[in-house]
């Protein structure tokens, strides 16, 4: 049994609005401001690995905060307001996102939401990184939000095989902002929420780009989507996992994902929250992903 909070120790092994015809890949275009909205439907879809079975919680009104309803003042620290955006997957689907352009050079963060749910479950962590003057693109997973996904379906018609191609919704993001004049990045952190999470793990695998990683709740194989394996490919970056301590499933990936991660930082919060929910049950959280993303800013 790992105590709550461990780091850096060493071990032997360790993602539309509509489908763009005729646009690159990598094309993103402005829009006017706007935050997607999210279901609240219950319900959930469960999956296996030989040994664990884990149950993705789908996003309910006590498990997220939404987003407010009038626009608040901007920080200070804030180089300019919120803009919607579109990123454009390698296989045409348009993701939506909101950008929020902090001070020059900084890492920015690219947020990925829980199933059911959208960008604005992540508004009060936005809020505090946007306080400290960092960048942050907060996604609509493909079939959520106002991110359609492939043939117009949403994610309660999801096939395993759809879960895992939201890892190229997040690559699509990774690639808008280190190809973006404005924010003029070389290196991402992600931040992602139960299956989120799993989608940021398989696109840093593949992405050197990417220089830490934080995964709220996670699990083993959410709908099939192996978290595992990917996890063992972060070589020498950062992750950051907080699970509550009373959702057994996350708690046993969160012991794996330690295990198997050179660089890993454990947090086991209080109660049973899932996903961003942690975050309103225990503010400190919110202090330590932000020290966590503070310290992967160049220096």
């Amino acid at each position: 049994m790992h105590s709550p909070l461990r780091a850096n120790h060493s071990k032997s092994f360790v993602l539309a609005f509509f489908t763009l015809a005729a646009v690159s890949a990598a094309a993103c275009a402005d829009r006017s401001s706007a935050s997607g909205s999210g279901s609240s439907d219950r319900g959930g879809a469960t999956s296996s690995t030989a040994s664990t079975t884990a149950t993705e919680r789908v996003a309910t009104p006590t498990d997220r905060t939404s987003a407010p309803t009038q626009a608040e003042p901007a920080p200070s620290v804030a180089s300019g307001p919120p803009a919607e955006v579109l990123c454009i997957t390698d296989d045409r689907i348009a993701i939506a996102a909101t950008l929020r352009v902090g001070r020059s050079g900084s890492t920015p963060i690219v947020l990925v939401h829980q199933l059911a749910s959208d960008r604005s479950e992540w508004e009060p962590l936005v809020a505090k990184l946007t306080e400290a003057g960092l960048t942050t693109l907060a996604i609509d997973l493909r079939g959520h939000g106002r991110s359609v996904g492939g043939d117009g379906a949403t994610y309660r018609a999801f096939r395993d095989s759809d879960w895992r191609d939201t890892q190229k919704d997040v690559r699509a993001a990774i690639n808008f902002l280190v190809r973006r004049a404005t924010v003029q990045a070389e290196h991402v952190v992600l931040i992602g929420s139960s299956i989120g999470g799993t989608a940021c793990l398989a696109a840093a695998a593949e992405d050197p780009r990417v220089s830490g990683i934080v995964v709220l709740s996670p699990g083993r194989a959410y709908h099939g989507f192996d978290a595992i394996v990917p996890a063992s490919h972060l070589g020498e970056r950062e992750l950051l996992v907080l699970h509550s301590s009373e959702e057994l499933p996350s708690h046993e990936t969160a012991e794996v994902l330690d295990r198997i991660v050179a660089h890993s930082t454990v947090r086991a919060v209080h109660g049973s929250a899932h996903g961003v929910a942690m975050l309103a049950e225990d503010p400190t959280q919110l202090d330590a992903v932000v020290e966590f993303v503070r310290a992967a800013q160049p220096h």
